[in-house]
C-alpha cells in the first residue's frame, strides 16, 4: 500500500511533501499505557525481531511550550523487548493567556506512528488531562454582582471624618465573578455604583464618598462637619439632600448618578421616586468615570468601601438603610490569535493532521480551520485559549500547509469576537 507521507521540523507550523514510502506491517502489536506524565510504550505478539516506531506530543488544549515541552523521534526495539518509557515534562505557563480556562484541566496526546508516519490506531495512542492554572466560568465573570455593605439600618451624624466606614467583601466579588489575575489579564475594567435607601432625623445635608485600594487614614477633608469638601483621597464624592423637611419616609438613592455628569451641580430631585431631594453636587477623581456614567475602581481591587457624612446649622441625622455596592467587570477588548504549531514529526497522506491555533484570552467556539490541504474541523480546546483542530490529509496535498482563514466565529468570555486573522 504505497502513499506518500510528509515531514514536519518540531517547532514549525508548515508541513512539505517528501518522497513515497510503503506502509510498515509489524509482528507485534503497540500500545501505550503509562499514568501520570510517564508514557509506557508496550510491544506484545511476536516480539522476536527488532521494530522502529516513532512517538509525538499533540497539543490539544494544553499547548507546546507552554504546558508541556514538545517531543518527537523514533524507538527501535530489539529482539524480545516489550516495554520502554517516554516522559513528557510538564511545565507552568510562562503566559498570562495561558493561565486561564474554563475548568482546571488542559490536555495534550502522545501517540505513536510508523516511520512513514502512518497512525498505529486507537490504542497507540493516550491522552494526558493536566491541572493548570485559574479556573474561568465565563457565564458569572461578566454579569452585574450585587455586594451588600449594610443591610440594617446605619444612623449618620455630623461627627466628621471619623466616623466608620463601612466596606464591601472584596473577595467575595472575586469568588462571584473571575478571579481578579484573570480579569487584569483581560483587560477587564471594573465599574461600580452603590444604592441605598435613606430618610432624615434632623434636616441638613448629606454626604457620602466612595473610596478603593486606599487605607481608611486616608479620607477627604472639608470645610466643616462631614462636608467631604475637594476630592482627594476617594475616587467619588456628592452632596445632596434628602427631603428638605424632616420626614419618616424613605427615599431610593443611587451614586454615581449616572444621568450626571462630573462636577454637574445642583439638580432637582434627580431621582425617581423622590420629588423633594436634590443633588447638589457630584465629583469623580482623575479617570474614575466610565464612558455609561458609573464609577471606575481598579480591577486588582483590594479594598472597597464608602463614608456617609452630614453638615448644617445643628443636629444633622439621617438614615441609610440596605447599603449595596453593584460592581461588574467590562470587557471592550476583542482576542487575537498569538501563535499557531502543529505535532512534530512526520505526517503521512490519508492520516490526520492536528493544528494548534493559540490565543490572547480563554475563547469559545467552534469553528474549522481553512488551509491550503482543504477544511480542518475544530477538535478541542473551547473554553481555554488554545483551539485545536484536525483533519485528514489528501493525497493531492503539496508543499507548505498553511492556514488561510476560518469558517465561524470565536470570541472571548465576554462575547467580543476576534479580530485579526489565525
Amino acid at each position: 500500500m504505497g502513499k506518500n507521507y510528509l515531514r514536519m521540523p518540531v517547532k514549525a507550523l508548515l508541513l512539505t511533501a517528501v518522497t513515497s514510502t510503503a506502509f510498515m506491517v509489524f509482528a507485534s502489536t503497540f500500545t501505550i499505557g503509562g499514568s501520570g506524565n510517564a508514557f509506557t510504550i508496550n510491544r506484545t505478539g511476536d516480539t522476536s525481531a527488532a521494530e522502529t516506531v516513532r512517538y509525538r506530543t499533540v497539543a490539544l488544549s494544553a499547548y507546546a511550550s507552554q504546558h508541556f515541552t514538545a517531543k518527537s523521534g523514533s524507538l527501535e526495539f530489539a529482539p524480545g523487548q516489550t516495554s520502554t518509557n517516554i516522559v513528557v515534562t510538564e511545565k507552568a505557563p510562562s503566559t498570562a493567556a495561558y493561565r486561564f480556562q474554563a475548568g482546571t484541566l488542559r490536555s495534550y496526546r502522545f501517540e505513536l506512528t510508523d516511520e512513514g508516519g502512518f497512525s498505529l490506531g486507537s490504542y497507540a495512542y493516550r491522552t494526558r488531562d493536566i491541572a493548570t492554572g485559574t479556573s474561568v466560568n465565563g457565564t458569572s465573570a461578566f454579569g452585574e454582582k450585587s455586594l451588600p455593605i449594610n443591610s440594617g439600618t446605619i444612623t449618620v451624624t455630623d461627627g466628621g471624618y471619623d466616623q466608620a466606614y463601612h466596606s464591601v467583601n472584596v473577595s467575595s466579588y472575586f469568588a462571584a465573578a473571575a478571579s481578579n489575575d484573570y480579569l487584569v489579564a483581560a483587560g477587564a475594567q471594573l465599574r461600580a455604583t452603590v444604592t441605598f435607601h435613606a430618610r432624615e432625623k434632623d434636616d441638613g445635608y448629606q454626604y457620602i464618598a466612595i473610596y478603593a485600594n486606599t487605607p481608611t487614614s486616608s479620607i477627604d477633608t472639608g470645610a466643616k462637619d462631614g462636608d467631604p469638601g475637594t476630592i482627594s483621597s476617594s475616587r467619588y464624592m456628592a452632596g445632596f439632600t434628602i427631603d428638605g423637611n424632616v420626614s419618616s419616609a424613605w427615599y431610593p438613592y443611587t451614586f454615581p448618578l449616572t444621568s450626571k455628569g462630573d462636577s454637574c451641580g445642583e439638580q432637582a430631585h434627580p431621582w425617581s421616586g423622590n420629588s423633594n431631594g436634590n443633588l447638589h453636587q457630584q465629583y469623580f477623581n482623575t479617570n474614575c468615570r466610565a464612558a455609561d456614567g458609573r464609577l471606575i475602581i481598579p480591577t486588582n481591587l483590594s479594598s472597597l468601601y464608602i463614608r456617609l457624612n452630614a453638615s448644617g446649622n445643628l443636629n444633622d441625622t439621617w438614615y441609610a438603610s440596605n447599603v449595596v455596592a453593584h460592581v461588574q467587570a467590562v470587557d471592550t477588548n476583542a482576542p487575537t490569535a498569538l501563535t499557531a504549531s502543529a505535532a512534530p514529526g512526520i505526517h503521512a497522506k490519508g492520516n490526520e493532521v492536528y493544528v494548534s491555533v493559540a490565543f490572547s484570552e480563554p475563547v469559545t467556539g467552534t469553528p474549522s480551520l481553512t488551509t491550503s490541504w482543504g477544511t480542518l474541523s475544530y477538535f478541542s480546546g473551547s473554553g481555554s485559549n488554545v483551539l485545536t483542530f484536525k483533519g485528514t490529509i489528501p493525497d493531492t496535498a503539496s508543499g507548505a500547509l498553511k492556514v488561510t482563514g476560518k469558517i465561524g466565529t470565536i470570541k472571548d468570555l465576554a462575547g467580543n469576537a476576534l479580530t485579526g486573522s489565525v
